[in-house]
């Protein structure tokens, strides 16, 4: 065979009867050994892949046992390989593989572990060769917890003099299934939280109303969530006042009116108090039957409006009593006079300043947002005239802002048509002696329904390993839509409407946020992409061994967070760790190994280390500083006993239990050479 040609030309002379391991025992002991290694590696290679070596086989028998809130134990099959374990949360499509050390055993409990999180989980043998193929992937929920975060967003308001409604959102981290909340409330904020009082409030609701309280007076509350494994911590101290109680009082008195029979008559009454009070009206002192069809009430804030749709000459001379309670206090009373024209078969006119419409409001339809005015003229002879205009029967507010206004021949205009002015108009013309109604005519009010799309979408930006960037991401629509941020599955802030910016920091890892615009037309999404320069974060597990005397073997793992095509290495060692990092002494190391020999130290010396990765886009941070101390004696010994390896500025080592991640911190060489 070719490989045992090879190797007679350089003096070792394989037997044929002998089995393969023996012929390479053969090797092993000759004295051309050392000289084969270095100069025929290829061969050693060559039998090793004819003796079956390769990377592991795929492993078996991954299961799960200890499971706790915050750790999983794993146990599984990898013959006598070293393995990874690779693990993510199930639900977040954008969560990377997290990954261990190589481990040399067959058991292991992942920690630091989200509670109540569902966790896939698979074991990759590694060897001398490369890695091998995953192991099947399994999935395990971690153990619950109490809430871990109290319930966000609490806001509290007054309804009355003794009502105040609250609500909340759920917990951020409920760790655990909600089983319902505690609502506490105290007008002594400095009392301990079990002698406030407090309302149980189901999980399927967020908000709650709390009834009995004390008028005029601050009330401090708090919310908490709870599950079966007890209750989470409490949310920020709010306050709110209690309205004080206020006997009803009139604002607008019920004014007499003057109208011919078998026209319309309306009497306005308006009244304040706390709580708001109720309406009801009286004729003649006594109650008003309201269900007559003759009679109608409008509702409208803190007021009332009792219309008689045809006036009969029987109502002349009748008082109408506008009555206002809310239960403090006395009722407060407004009442107006009716007089009636009579008119008979002999043409009786009316008197001589009674008003008259002379042009009525016509139906009309405006687009949203586009002005538009309603019609309406009277005269009364040369007599005075008030105009007013009422909507679906009850007066128009008119407002402070001048979107509505009366012109002087008593048309409505609107500067601004919103929603909201759809109705049916009327046009009242009232003085001292009479009033007069136009004729009704609607107003419709046309909306531009118009699906939400971006005007900005969110952009592709670049940017340095832990620094800022803003996303800026603007969508329109009618209505306007509201426009939020999303990483993967997790909402980003709250919605706003219009214009979104993103605001990052600390960016360590490339990553797509998607900018969600939703209005009752549709969701739309569009993706941006922030792109970090560089790697960013630093090698994993750097570990340095001492060979000899002046030899040094360091190890490593690819970043977590490569952010591209990784290039290469740069090792880095000194005697002096004190020095900037630029007069450190380093080595160059291609990507796709990740070990190398650093030769030519001092013996008996303690030298420092640490490694950075870096790709096309520059380098990423560098890892944390690692001693390691040469050996003493002849350079060409290999000594058999492990090396002294330490770690700077780190706290005293404590006993693991077998299996556990050893979590160790220590100060970057970077931080290390601003010193």
């Amino acid at each position: 065979m070719i490989y045992s040609l090879v190797l007679r030309e350089i003096g070792i002379f394989l037997k044929p009867d002998e089995s393969l391991s023996n012929n390479m025992k053969l090797i092993s002991r000759s004295f051309y050994y050392r000289d084969c290694i270095a100069r025929c590696g290829f061969i050693w290679v060559l039998l090793k892949g004819i003796s079956g070596q390769s990377v592991p086989e795929k492993p078996t028998g991954l299961t799960h046992w200890e499971v706790t809130p915050h750790s999983v134990r794993l146990t599984w099959n990898a013959g006598s390989n070293e393995a990874v374990i690779q693990y993510k949360p199930k639900d977040d499509d954008s969560f990377q593989w997290i990954e261990t050390r190589p481990l040399k055993m067959s058991e292991f409990t992942v920690r630091r572990l989200e509670p109540y999180t569902v966790y896939q989980f698979r074991v990759v043998g590694v060897n001398n060769y490369g890695r091998g193929q995953g192991s099947d992937t399994i999935e395990v929920r971690t153990g619950e917890l109490a809430p871990g975060t109290p319930p966000r967003y609490v806001t509290a308001k007054a309804l009355n003099s003794n009502t105040v409604s609250v609500s909340w959102l759920p917990p951020e981290k409920p760790n655990s299934v909600i089983q319902g909340y505690r609502v506490f409330h105290t007008l002594q904020a400095d009392l301990p939280i079990i002698l406030w009082n407090n309302k149980e409030v189901q999980s399927n609701t967020n908000e709650t109303i709390i009834t009995g309280l004390k008028p005029n007076d601050t009330y401090t509350i708090c919310v908490l969530a709870y599950s079966s494994k007890g209750e989470g911590p409490v949310s920020q101290l709010i306050t709110v006042i209690t309205n004080e109680e206020i006997a009803p009082q009139i604002t607008h008195e019920v004014r007499n009116l003057t109208v011919a029979e078998e026209l319309v008559a309306s009497f306005v009454c308006k009244a304040s108090g706390n709580p708001q009070p109720t309406f009801y009206w009286e004729k003649d002192e006594k109650k008003l039957n309201t269900i007559r069809n003759r009679f109608k009430v409008f509702d409208l804030p803190y007021g009332s409006v009792l219309r008689i749709e045809t006036v009969r000459n029987r109502d002349s001379d009748s008082t109408f009593t506008c009555v206002a309670e809310n239960g403090v206090g006395d009722p407060a009373r407004s009442t107006g006079h009716l007089k009636v024209y009579r008119i008979d078969r002999e043409g009786n006119e009316f008197p001589v300043g009674y008003p008259k419409i002379i042009v009525n409001p016509e139906l009309k339809s405006v687009e949203k947002e586009k002005p538009a005015i309603m019609q309406c003229q009277a005269d009364a002879n040369g007599h005075k005239f008030d105009i007013e205009w009422f909507k679906n029967g009850i007066p128009v507010d008119m407002g402070d802002n001048k979107r509505l206004t009366i012109t002087k021949t008593g048309s409505l205009r609107i500067a601004k048509a919103l929603e909201s002015d759809y109705g049916k108009y009327e046009c009242v013309a009232t003085n001292e002696y009479g009033v007069a109604y136009s004729y009704a005519a609607m107003l419709y009010i046309r909306v531009r329904r118009v699906p939400p799309h971006f005007t900005l979408p969110p952009k592709r930006v670049e940017v340095d390993p832990n620094g800022s960037v803003n996303l800026t991401c603007v969508a329109v629509g009618s209505p306007m839509p509201h426009v939020m941020w999303r990483d993967g599955a997790t909402e980003l802030g709250k919605p706003v409407i219009g214009k979104n910016v993103l605001q990052l920091k600390n960016v360590t890892e490339s990553k797509n946020y998607t900018c969600v615009a939703s209005s009752d037309l549709g969701n739309i999404e569009h993706v941006g992409e922030v792109i970090v320069k560089a790697p960013g974060t630093p090698p994993r597990y750097v570990t340095a061994k001492a060979l000899n005397s002046n030899t040094v073997s360091v190890s490593w793992l690819p970043p977590e967070k490569p952010n591209g095509v990784i290039q290469g290495y740069r090792v880095f060692y000194t005697l002096q760790a004190g020095l900037p990092m630029i007069l450190w002494s380093n080595k160059e190391v291609l990507s796709n190994t990740s070990e190398t020999i650093i030769t030519g130290l001092k013996p008996n010396d303690t030298y420092t280390f640490c490694v950075l990765a870096y790709s096309s886009k520059g380098e990423g941070p560098v890892s944390q500083l690692i001693t390691v101390i040469t050996n003493e004696g002849n350079e060409e010994e290999i000594e058999e006993t492990p090396p002294t390896i330490t770690k700077k500025n780190t706290r005293q080592n404590k006993m693991k239990r077998k299996g556990e991640i050893n979590e160790e911190e220590s100060e970057s060489c970077e931080s290390d050479s601003e010193q």
